[in-house]
């Protein structure tokens, strides 16, 4: 066999197996596309085609301008947010209450409607949609008009204090997919169920200034407590069991109100979440400082969320009361 033809083989060899890598990377991103699919859902997603997946068709937002969720009641009502400016850190509901979950759809194009499907994903004893997969699922069809279109899910039974979660993703049907919608997920939106603590816990709360000495309280009750101007300050939790020998763990996420006094707005200025430490049926944890104050009323509210072990000994996600917080102005002389 002459040069040329060896190296006439070896090209051939070449593109074969070029062509063999290919299929083979294709297939498994195929395969991967449904692994995740089934993840999400705990299980094969019903009516879902290759082509949904995103095989032919890419994968991105299309003509979908917003893929926005809402966690609400079940009179329709929105659940309120925990804290944090929008997006919301998360939503927090009474123990007991019957929520769904809501996807509203918003193409760039008010002529081009978002048709399809929206897959919703729940997730119960998580609040961040991390289970390998969805305690259940449910698939519901899209409608609306001028370009907004919506769906919701059924209604949950009355929920446990704890953790919870939900995850939307939209599946364009055929006819958007021609009109260039894609598969668009929707972010992980965090519920807390908040209950009456059991085991005897309670969580009592304290506004430090810097120096970790307390802030005078208003009155001999302690209805909120009074700092002057520029001050700086913390709030510091203590969680404590009725048993010695079953310390509270977990975290406190605490929410800091800027012009409220009694915690009412429907989200709080900042949030920061803290770990728990301490021994004997007792435990705390506090924020950062805070810049210098100005003028004016604030607030802070804690909320204890016992980790999986604490669980376990009887503890349930616990609130405390409302910390009224006045920073007064200094005296003219």
């Amino acid at each position: 066999m002459g040069w040329q033809a060896i190296a006439g083989m070896e090209e051939f060899i070449k593109m074969l197996t070029f062509k063999v890598i290919v299929a083979a990377s294709v297939s498994a991103a195929l395969g991967a596309l449904f692994v995740v699919a089934e993840l999400f859902t705990g299980g094969a997603v019903q009516g879902v085609s290759a082509s949904e997946l995103g095989y032919g068709y890419g994968y991105g937002y299309g003509y979908i301008k917003s893929a926005h969720t809402e966690i609400q009641f079940a009179n329709n009502t929105v659940a309120p947010c925990f804290s944090g400016t929008p997006p919301c850190f998360g939503q927090v509901v009474p123990a007991g209450s019957i929520v769904h979950d809501k996807a509203t759809l918003t193409s760039s194009d008010a002529t081009l409607d978002p048709t399809g499907f929206v897959v919703f994903g729940f997730y119960d004893g998580n609040a961040h949609c991390s289970l390998d997969r969805a305690t259940s699922h449910e698939t519901v069809t899209v409608g609306g008009s001028g370009g907004v279109t919506t769906a919701e899910s059924s209604n949950t039974a009355p929920l446990a204090a704890g953790d919870y979660s939900y995850k939307a993703v939209y599946f364009p049907d055929p006819a958007a997919q021609a009109r260039g919608f894609r598969r668009t997920p929707a972010e992980c939106e965090s519920l807390l169920a908040v209950g009456v603590g059991v085991d005897g816990e309670g969580v009592d709360t304290v506004i430090h200034f810097a120096d970790h000495s307390e802030v005078p309280c208003f009155a001999t009750a302690c209805v909120g407590r009074v700092a002057p101007a520029g001050s700086v300050v913390h709030d510091e939790a203590t969680v404590t069991s009725s048993s010695n020998d079953l310390t509270p763990t977990g975290t406190i996420r605490f929410a800091f109100y800027e012009g409220e006094l009694n915690c009412s707005l429907d989200r709080a200025t900042s949030h920061e979440e803290v770990a728990l430490s301490g021994t004997g049926g007792v435990a705390t944890a506090e924020t950062s400082n805070t810049v210098p104050l100005t003028p004016g009323d604030y607030s802070y509210r804690a909320i204890y969320v016992p980790d999986s072990a604490a669980v376990d000994h009887g503890f349930r996600s616990t609130p405390s009361a409302c910390e009224p917080l006045e920073v007064s102005a200094a005296k003219s002389s």
